[in-house]
């Protein structure tokens, strides 16, 4: 029988811990708005709302210092159960003081409430490494929708008795506990540093570093002040349409049917859109609907409702799973120090700014400006959105970095993934040889003896030649061939890079040459590289279209380091490209004993090798080395940053003929680069 697979275990078990966790925020927000109004007059949300959110600020400056020093898995379930034990407490308090119990249980839920939410992604956001999220998060997202459903129905029918309202406390406190247990248990396998000081700034100094985290910053600070203005619309119109005792019932029916139509678009769509699509799309979603249905509810006032629920079915359903792959890649220091901060600070500066929005446009006397201001910021939200798009990749690409050991070249990191050319060319001497006394009766002229050295067949006749001095035109001929020779190819290979820049045209010609002797031409690439210069960079180009593969390696490999040496040197990025597209349909370098003429084992590392050598020469991207790297290694936070980077800095037509060699989900491909 086959064993279950650990990773789909662990997706099953986030599912069920986001089912529990947004039963209790969605349970939590129907209490803290039922009872505080079924108490007090709907003026007093603004007030509330303020002191809320400068509460929450101050927490999540806290919070994100404490999951700093210890990490989000031992943090969250601490506060889970905070928050639950405040619950049965002010559950105890209400008989006596049920004006201040309303009050208490406001802005309990509405600081601890998202920051615990916060906190379950936290940890999700370190158990699953960048492509696992992408895969994975819709998952959980569907468990949040499932738990939102639940909470709301749940909920309804504990509030049908206005006599009763405060005893769906101890029920929302019971969740947080279940919630609290199961993150627990989730944080368990996790790599627990010893507790570390941070300083109490290191939110804002990561922040200042780092432009992606500031946009995200300002997406949720935007996207808060919009949700403000949407929420005063709806509970003004509820409260003047329904009884106070009734408010609780209504509000849990409203929350019930979004969680219904959260569920549904989870099911329907909300998985593809996160999975398929990336977060760039899914973070998109929000603020598109915001336009939409805030121009909506300007022209058709009778919408606010609509424009409420369709604001939470968005954010719940697709918003929320693409947010939280923005943060997938960032280093874990840069995570816990900023997440909390940005998800509920962010988000309670923005309903500070709400409030404070809604008290200006409504001395104007109209709903329909504050909606239309609403509908200006979902716009600054799509150009903030795709601000993060264009980041995403440069933060995919500072990740790899972080990973890459200290003094790992990006030249090391491609040649230790292939193998050692079987020739180590060496630099000419500063100071060649004096030549060895001449008989008198042999010619003066060193041309005609050093034709027949080189034609003698004597390999130490031959090497004597080739060592005399840099080669005369009329030597280069008769020494060409001696690449063949295993005897003399080092010998042969020293003496022509000496003189490579003067005789570029004839080494391109004979690695051109069909016919050829294979021996001769693999070791021209070499050659090449010594001579540098336009023709040299067109001959190697050239040679990467070569039957042989040994030949398209080695010129793909010389042509890098022609490059490398000259940055300014033009390179034709198709006709690269076209050479990627050849070995990957080809693929020769996978069949076993592809390269078993050198007895060079592993053939598939050094075709991906060259293979991602040419993609970084054609698109000037030097992150798609450590791409490679990371690809390839057991890493599996390192290995999906790394598939995650390529999707989207690959040519689609070469990233689907690339990735069968590089997605194993079953088994990862073990590393490949030891020396």
């Amino acid at each position: 029988m086959t064993a279950p697979d650990p990773s789909r275990r662990t997706a099953l078990a986030a599912s069920l811990c986001a089912v529990l966790a947004l039963a209790a925020r969605v349970g939590g927000n129907i209490a803290r708005d039922g009872v505080l109004l079924s108490r007090f007059d709907p003026s007093v949300l603004p007030a509330l709302l303020a002191i809320a959110a400068v509460l929450s600020i101050a927490a999540a400056f806290g919070v994100g210092r404490l999951m700093s020093r210890f990490s989000p898995g031992r943090v969250v379930p601490l506060l889970g159960v905070a928050s639950a034990a405040l619950l049965i407490v002010e559950w105890l308090a209400d008989g006596a003081a049920p004006r201040a119990a309303a009050v208490a249980v406001y802005i309990h839920l509405a600081v601890l409430g998202p920051i615990l939410v916060s906190g379950f992604w936290s940890v999700m956001n370190e158990r699953f490494d960048p492509r696992a999220a992408r895969r994975t998060f819709g998952l959980i997202g569907a468990g949040a929708s499932v738990g939102a459903l639940i909470g709301g129905l749940l909920i309804e029918r504990l509030s049908t008795d206005p006599a009763r309202l405060t005893a769906i406390l101890p029920v929302i406190a019971a969740l947080q506990l279940l919630h609290a247990w199961r993150v627990h248990a989730l944080a368990a396998g996790e790599t627990r540093a010893p507790a570390q000081h941070v300083p109490a700034g290191a939110a804002l100094q990561v922040l200042r570093g780092s432009p992606q985290l500031r946009r995200l910053a300002l997406l949720i600070f935007v996207a808060a002040v919009a949700a403000a203005a949407f929420d005063f619309v709806f509970k003004s119109r509820a409260a003047a349409t329904h009884s106070s005792a009734d408010l609780i019932h209504y509000f849990a029916l409203f929350y019930t049917a979004c969680a219904v139509a959260t569920a549904l678009l989870q099911t329907i769509a909300g998985r593809a859109l996160v999975e398929k699509l990336g977060p760039a799309v899914s973070l998109g979603t929000l603020p598109g609907a915001v336009v939409a249905v805030a121009g909506a509810a300007v022209v058709f006032p009778g919408l606010g409702v609509v424009a409420r629920g369709v604001e939470i079915l968005v954010r719940s359903s697709v918003f929320r799973p693409g947010y939280e792959l923005f943060f997938a890649p960032l280093p874990e220091r840069e995570k816990r120090a900023a997440k909390t901060v940005i998800d509920v600070g962010a988000d309670r500066a923005g309903d500070v700014a709400g409030a404070l929005l809604i008290a200006v446009l409504l001395a104007a006397g109209s709903t329909g400006l504050l909606l239309a201001f609403a509908a200006a910021l979902g716009a600054l939200a799509l150009i903030v959105v795709w601000r993060l798009h264009l980041g995403q990749r440069a933060a995919l690409a500072r990740s790899l970095r972080a990973r890459t050991p200290a003094g790992v070249g990006l030249t090391a990191i491609l040649s230790r993934l292939s193998l050692r050319s079987p020739i180590l060319l060496r630099a000419p001497p500063a100071h060649a040889p004096a030549p060895p006394p001449v008989d008198a009766d042999v010619s003066i002229d060193p041309i005609p003896r050093g034709i027949a050295a080189l034609r003698s067949g004597d390999p130490a006749r031959a090497a004597e030649a080739l060592r005399m001095a840099p080669l005369s035109p009329s030597l280069v001929a008769d020494a060409l061939p001696l690449l063949g020779s295993d005897a003399l190819a080092a010998p042969a290979a020293a003496a022509l890079a000496a003189v490579a820049l003067r005789i570029t045209g004839q080494l391109v010609d004979r690695l051109l040459d069909g016919d050829e002797e294979l021996a001769i031409r693999r070791r021209i690439p070499p050659l090449l590289e010594h001579a540098a210069g336009p023709l040299a960079a067109w001959g190697l180009a050239r040679g990467l279209s070569d039957a042989r593969f040994e030949v398209r390696y080695r010129c793909g490999r010389a042509l890098y380091r022609l490059k490398k040496r000259d940055r300014a040197l033009g390179l034709d990025a198709e006709v690269l490209l076209d050479a990627v597209r050849q070995e990957l349909r080809g693929a020769a370098w996978e069949r076993a004993g592809a390269l078993a003429a050198d007895g060079e084992p592993d053939a598939p590392a050094r075709g991906l090798g060259h293979v991602f050598r040419l993609l970084v020469l054609a698109l000037g991207d030097e992150s798609l080395a450590l791409a490679f790297r990371g690809a390839c290694a057991t890493d599996a936070h390192l290995r999906g940053t790394a598939l995650e980077y390529l999707e989207g800095a690959l040519p689609a037509d070469i990233r689907d003929a690339l990735w069968p060699f590089l997605e194993d989900d079953a088994q990862p491909r073990r590393q490949r680069g030891s020396a």
